[in-house]
């Protein structure tokens, strides 16, 4: 349960961070195209001076290229911008000591490159924004090209959002999330436990019954015994009876109690019995493992009674349909397992299969009660 709640942890976080990216991916990209549209043509003049660094630093350090900048960007979350060449090369940033540096192998650049635009989520210790140094701050960057007029991608421009607001507010709402999911894992845990506890008190419950079973039928066997001795009539009705309570103690060894059917120890042996048979080569053998689907919401939502009840029905339905020379056995809980003996032929066993799985397309009648299951076999 706890790494069941981790890697749900996990994966909300995945999530909540992939919808963060794209949703500032589509952002930047349109806050990329507002300033395609009013300050490109003032940048478009520093693409020829990619390769003179000299020209370029005098160039893009011009006050009003960083001034329409932030005007631009005044109201928005965007605390820096930075521009780029084709061949990687910094033609502008809102931090003018960037200004000149390779970024060529900048995975961020080189998907905007290829007209794929690309977001990254980073925390920043400290950085440079338009106006003041930001400390602390979760910072996106997001990679956008930017078109000539015939469509070429012309350049590269990266927008960095501030999303420190934002994280914050996931990382609280994420973090309630997972306790509730912690404490519910809990809830489940203890139902559980009480469960398995209750169970194990009927079962010792049931053993206690079955000594004190044993004990009396040991004595009843030795009064008769006794009695034999006395008359062979007497004799004939005292062995009669130790064989009928021996056929009880049997079946109840071989059977499951709730539905008759036989339980797993009779299963494996007549399965053992059938393997060993030296004609099973000629007409082979299939065994089906049926289980219920979603069997413990029926306990869970109508009590075990009602459980007990279904799974008696679903028993005579299965039983109803079954072969006289095959075997169907149940083998615990909601598990019933099927051996079909003397095959036709390989297709036999799917065509039973999808037989006994169209038995559940009719719902089972328990305690005034409509109720519908289903069942997977493999």
């Amino acid at each position: 349960m706890g790494i069941a709640t981790g890697l749900m942890a996990g994966y909300l976080r995945h999530y909540s961070g992939e919808q963060l990216l794209q949703l500032e991916k589509s952002r930047a990209a349109s806050l990329a195209q507002i300033f395609e549209n009013s300050l490109w043509s003032d940048f478009r003049p520093l693409i020829p001076l990619a390769n003179k660094p000299a020209k370029l630093q005098q160039a893009a350090r011009q006050a009003k290229l960083r001034d329409a900048v932030v005007e631009l960007m005044r109201g928005t979350d965007v605390i820096k911008l930075k521009v780029y060449a084709l061949n990687g090369l910094t033609l502008f940033s809102t931090d003018a000591e960037q200004i000149g540096e390779d970024e060529s192998d900048n995975g961020g650049y080189r998907s905007a490159a290829a007209n794929v635009p690309a977001s990254e989520l980073a925390h920043s210790h400290s950085i440079d924004a338009f106006e003041r140094t930001l400390t602390e701050r979760d910072i996106i960057s997001t990679y956008v090209p930017v078109h000539a007029p015939d469509g070429k991608v012309e350049g590269v421009l990266e927008v960095y959002l501030d999303a420190t607001p934002f994280v914050s507010s996931s990382s609280r709402r994420l973090m309630w999330l997972t306790l509730a999911i912690c404490a519910l894992m809990g809830v489940l845990f203890i139902a559980q436990m009480l469960v398995v506890l209750h169970a194990g008190r009927i079962i010792a419950r049931q053993a206690l019954a079955l000594e004190d079973a044993n004990r009396d039928l040991d004595q009843r066997v030795a009064e008769r015994t006794q009695a034999l001795e006395n008359a062979n009539q007497q004799l004939e009705g005292e062995i009669s009876e130790r064989r009928r309570a021996e056929d009880r103690l049997d079946r109840l060894a071989h059977h499951d109690p709730l539905t008759s059917l036989p339980n797993r120890l009779l299963f494996h042996k007549r399965l053992q019995q059938a393997l060993d048979r030296p004609e099973i080569g000629e007409r082979g053998l299939a065994l089906l493992y049926i289980d219920l689907d979603r069997f413990k919401d029926v306990n869970d939502t109508m009590g075990h009674y009602v459980g007990d009840q279904l799974l008696m029905a679903v028993a005579a339905r299965l039983s109803a349909h079954v072969r006289p020379q095959d075997l169907l056995a149940r083998l615990g809980g909601d598990e019933f397992v099927c051996v079909l003996d003397q095959l036709d032929s390989r297709d036999t066993a799917g065509i039973v299969a999808e037989k006994l799985l169209s038995l559940f397309n009719q719902p089972f009648a328990v305690h005034d009660n409509d109720l519908y299951l289903s069942a997977s076999i493999g």
